[in-house]
């Protein structure tokens, strides 16, 4: 895989930063869905269940199903990629 994550990593965080000062939590849903995937890449797993976690939140606060049902997705995926695959069918 090739890229400068680094660089990913810093301009989605600034992105973040940015979507955090409006008005509609929904906006920083995909920037935590970024960074977890890009976490996910790196191996830093932790990180990674924390993003999606984060989008989780904001996706049961403001009800939207799909990014719900993606974060839950990616928490499975990070379970998986542990190999705890136990809790990644339980979720």
């Amino acid at each position: 895989m090739t890229g400068n994550f680094d660089l990913a990593r810093t301009h989605w965080e600034r992105g973040l930063s940015v979507a955090e000062t409006t008005e509609d939590p929904r906006e920083i849903v995909p920037f935590f869905k970024n960074l977890a995937v890009l976490a996910i890449r790196q191996g830093r797993y932790d990180d990674a269940t924390g993003y999606f976690q984060k989008q989780l939140d904001v996706a049961e606060m403001t009800g939207d199903i799909w990014a719900a049902s993606n974060s839950l997705n990616g928490l499975g995926g990070v379970a998986k990629a542990r190999h705890q695959l136990d809790e990644a069918i339980s979720g």
